[in-house]
């Protein structure tokens, strides 16, 4: 029997594995089914999923839509008409159930509600939304299991650049799903998770690795300090990415321009 047909039909264990116990019946039902079913099934689980891939961009868009609409009623109609958020749940359960009927496997189902739960709650203005928004469901479901440190990580992977001796240019190395799952292996959003590691994750070294504890705002100031020492600021105004980038907090990096320029006062002591 294939491997891939085996892990589907098998009895899981409580560690997640095949259960071997079952090891003999399985066996016993494979053989008794024919090469000719095996092969319709193979067929059917492949085009199915070809279709998920195709056709999941817009399940995705449903997916935000209905959780746009849930926090909604969540936020402003709880004591109201969504009292015990009973219409939230229902709306909950009918995209589950509905994605279902249409076609969608359940592990599928999960993967685009938590794909659109996490794009939902990112900001408008989000610096790296176009990067994010080009990654397809498979990968924005990883994402979204990622802890604060693992997304800046991935944020960080997709910047990296090589050098193409074709072009004389030095293009953006595209981050693949396994690079994903590697991070958050070691980054997951539940702490408790450690299935997966193994001695390193290679991606550590592109970012500083912060603390899972808030910074002050002294050690913010600090790290800004260290980042503006090595932006060259001499022909900057002839690079329209730097602008654009920069743009996109031009007035909170204006009001720590004015802080910066204040002269330095002790503190008074009683």
């Amino acid at each position: 029997m294939n491997n891939q047909l085996a892990k589907t039909f098998s009895p899981i264990n409580d560690q997640g594995g095949l259960d071997t116990r079952f090891d003999d019946d399985m066996i016993f039902i494979y053989r008794s089914i024919g090469s000719g079913v095996e092969e319709g099934l193979l067929s059917f689980n492949h085009k199915t999923s070809e279709l998920e891939k195709s056709y999941g961009g817009y399940a995705l868009n449903l997916c935000e839509a209905f959780i746009k609409r849930i926090q909604y009623l969540d936020e402003y109609e709880r004591d109201g008409s969504n009292q015990y958020r009973w219409k939230s749940k229902m709306l909950e359960d009918r995209l589950r159930e509905g994605l279902h009927e249409i076609g969608f496997k359940p592990s599928k189902v999960s993967k685009l509600i938590g794909a659109a739960e996490f794009k939902v709650s990112l900001p408008s203005k989000y610096r790296e939304l176009d990067w994010i928004n080009s990654l397809p469901v498979s990968s924005l479901y990883i994402l979204s299991t990622m802890s604060h440190n693992g997304l800046e990580q991935a944020i960080a992977a997709s910047q990296t650049r090589e050098w193409n001796k074709k072009t004389d240019t030095f293009d953006l190395v595209p981050v693949t799903k396994k690079d994903l799952e590697e991070i958050q292996v070691w980054n997951p959003k539940n702490p408790n998770e450690t299935r997966g590691r193994g001695s390193k994750n290679k991606f550590e070294d592109s970012i500083v690795i912060e603390e899972m504890v808030e910074p002050s705002q002294h050690d913010l100031a600090k790290e800004l300090v260290a980042i503006a020492s090595l932006i060259q600021t001499k022909d900057g105004w002839k690079d329209p990415e730097l602008i654009e980038i920069l743009n996109q907090e031009a007035d909170k990096l204006m009001s720590i321009a004015h802080i910066a320029t204040l002269p330095v006062t002790k503190p008074i002591t009683v």
